[in-house]
């Protein structure tokens, strides 16, 4: 058997015309699981009872016994398919029952190999699908009627492989270019070639067919049967399709107010599937038709905010008020566009004003939480989330926003929870594995956090948070080459991701890759110049260069976009110190203690400059805050170098001055990863969703 991988339409074409077909030709048959046998369908029934199994030397001669029962029983109940009689013949009618679903001894291959390629790829998405390839040369074609009338027993009396290509009886069998083979139970794979489809460019493929050749379900199952299953519940629908048939309905309408409906529906279709200019466009002519048309003004201003035009969505909403001013979702959806412009306290006025017209309104009360988590009111936020679940119990976002807010408040365990009820909603969901990730790495659970972010990431390949995600967590197992790996891919996802430049930064500068490593702040800085964190571990990689002044500067500027930053006082001061400037340098580690009183390498670093300076009892004051510090946080490796200091401070033969260790940099923390930023990034995705039908 010969075997081939092929990963698009293009590459299976190119394949297939490396076949020599004999003057027979070939036939197809595509399977969704490369791994099942080559069966027909008759013999896979009657092997699947658990409580009578059936030997497989038996399966031949059961198989005549269970077609002519089948036959016999539906010709005794009446049951004939259009256009049969009592007299047609028995494979005739083994294909109508194969067509309707039953299992019979009947193989199914094709003429055409884009059609086996489209069962190949139909289904089992998780697995390799198959394409098997058998010379008509190996069968004995049936070829005229005195064939074709023998009984189905005659077909099984030797081991001999039959093809049929059965008559245009129905639509299904001509779509398919159906060719049945059969008088076997099964084709053994050995005489056949093999093409294996890549589980991965299934989606794909199915994609190319059906642009390129028009091959699709509706398409190969033609018949009323097969169009009822392929709209099936469990069936996508492309939305698109329903574009041209809205705008067929513009050129029927007969009257204004008629074409306004259809300018409308066809708007709704472009904004399913995210057309947001065309939506906005189609909503438009709505209103020229019928001016007062507010539902109309709602969805225009929807089609605006996905475009990011807040001022012009806010005007339409406006109007939609206007016309209608109990009109709750309106007011809603404008919350959400002040929300986009940052405008949080009137976002959360116009979502007042929805509740109060509609306290059932789940959806306001989830985006009033987070425009209230925007102004740090994360208490108020998770009262909002609780309202919006009582509501609805099923709100998969309110869920994993409480969990983001909680976890705003340092409610860990909480917050987990909460991103496990989320995903038991949605087991898919790329940004709920994504952040509860974010939380276990919190908590230091950086394995748990990894099998999290492989699952967020196997759901969204283009995920580049998760991959920034999965290399901070790496990062705090101490695989700095597997975490630039992942930081590499985030940024090649999202070029602009001043946080994964930074991160990747950290993680060169902990390889002692400090030039590198400034490189990635220098570009981080460059997509963010109000980064703080960037700016203190670019100054933090350039003490270690020996680069001080460079280093103040850059924890100079760390400090004015972020007042409140203990870490960059710390950094500064050490910078400061290596210039000889130990004064100063107190003064900063001073700032940082301030700030965070639990700050321990702050006092240790502040006893260094004092030791220096011959401050030694206020030295050992700070050293001993600095020890009983490090045990209370279990900083083991901190309390010992403390413990160094405090027994060389007491034995005080020498007095060596202070100076930056390239490889200790005083009692600093090094480069910090900013693994934790934007956790809400992703989780209000269902803002400027709701349409008014």
């Amino acid at each position: 058997m010969n075997e081939t991988v092929v990963t698009s339409v293009a590459d299976f074409q190119a394949r297939l015309q490396e076949l020599e077909s004999d003057e027979a030709g070939l036939l197809y048959r595509g399977q969704a699981d490369a791994v099942w046998p080559v069966s027909c369908s008759a013999a896979r029934r009657l092997t699947q009872d658990p409580a009578n199994p059936i030997e497989d030397q038996l399966i031949s001669s059961l198989l005549v016994g269970y077609l002519e029962f089948l036959i016999a029983k539906a010709r005794m109940r009446g049951f004939l398919p259009p256009g049969f009689s009592e007299t047609s013949p028995d494979l005739e009618f083994l294909a109508q029952l194969q067509h309707q679903g039953a299992a019979t001894g009947l193989i199914d291959f094709t003429r055409q190999p884009f059609v086996a390629l489209w069962f190949a790829c139909n289904g089992a998405y998780e697995r390799d699908g198959v394409v098997y390839v058998l010379s008509r040369s190996a069968t004995e074609e049936i070829s005229n009627s005195r064939d074709l009338e023998k009984k189905i027993q005659s077909f099984y009396e030797e081991d001999t492989m039959w093809s049929w290509e059965p008559s245009a009886r129905g639509n299904r069998i001509v779509a398919q270019s159906s060719v049945f083979v059969f008088g076997v139970s099964a084709v053994a794979s050995d005489r056949m070639e093999r093409f294996i489809i890549q589980a991965d460019s299934k989606r794909d493929i199915l994609t190319q067919l059906d642009a390129v050749y028009g091959i699709n379900e509706e398409v190969l199952f033609s018949d009323f049967p097969g169009y009822a299953v392929a709209n099936a519940a469990n069936k996508t629908f492309d939305i698109r399709r329903t574009i041209s048939y809205w705008r067929e309905q513009i050129e029927l309408a007969s009257d204004e107010h008629h074409k306004a409906i259809a300018h409308f529906n066809c708007g709704d279709a472009h904004s399913a599937v995210k057309d947001f200019k065309k939506a906005a466009e189609q909503y438009g002519r709505a209103i020229h038709f019928k001016p007062d048309y507010a539902e109309a003004y709602s969805n225009r201003g929807n089609a605006e905010a996905g475009l990011d035009r807040y001022k012009e969505a806010i005007a339409d909403y406006d109007e939609a008020i206007h016309f209608k001013p109990d009109y709750a979702e309106a007011y809603c959806n404008r919350g959400n566009a002040k929300a986009g412009l940052d405008r949080y306290k009137e976002a959360i006025a116009d979502y007042d004003e929805a509740i109060r017209i509609n306290p059932q309104h789940a959806y306001a009360y989830n985006n009033r939480g987070l425009a209230k988590v925007a102004l740090a009111q994360h208490k108020e936020a998770i009262a909002d989330y609780d309202k919006a679940l009582r509501i609805n119990p099923e709100y998969m976002s309110a869920y994993a926003n409480r969990g983001a807010a909680k976890f705003g408040l340092g409610q860990y365990d909480e917050a987990i929870a909460d991103f496990d009820k989320a995903i038991g909603i949605k087991p898919e969901d790329a940004e709920a594995y994504n952040n509860r990730g974010v939380v276990k790495a919190e908590l230091g659970r950086h394995a748990e956090a990894l099998v999290d972010f492989d699952t967020a990431i196997r759901f969204n390949p283009r995920f580049a948070e998760a991959y920034k995600s999965r290399g901070a967590a790496r990062a705090g197992l101490g695989q700095h080459e597997e975490a630039i790996a992942d930081f590499d891919k985030a940024i090649g996802i999202k070029p602009n991701y001043a946080e994964a430049y930074s991160n990747r930064g950290t993680a060169k500068a902990e390889l002692g890759r400090y030039a590198e490593a400034v490189a990635d702040f220098d570009a981080a800085i460059h997509i963010n110049p109000e980064y703080a964190e960037a700016y203190r571990n670019r100054g933090v990689a350039q003490v270690r260069l020996g680069r001080h002044g460079e280093a103040v500067a850059d924890f100079d500027t760390a400090i004015r976009i972020k007042p409140d930053f203990a870490r960059a006082y710390n950094s500064r001061g050490i910078a400061k110190a290596g210039l000889g400037r130990s004064a100063e340098a107190i003064d900063d580690f001073g700032e940082a203690i301030r700030i965070d009183p639990r700050y321990a390498e702050a006092y240790a670093n502040r006893g260094l400059a004092k030791k220096f300076l011959r401050r030694y009892a206020a030295a050992r004051d700070d050293f001993e805050r600095a020890q009983t510090l490090a045990h209370e946080l279990s900083l083991t490796d901190l309390s010992q170098r403390i413990k160094l200091d405090l027994d060389d401070l007491n034995s005080q033969d020498a007095n060596p001055p202070f100076q930056i260790d390239p490889h200790r940099s005083g009692y600093a923390e090094g480069v910090a990863p900013e693994n934790l930023k934007e956790i809400l990034c992703d989780l209000d995705d269902d803002r400027f969703a709701e349409k008014n039908a």
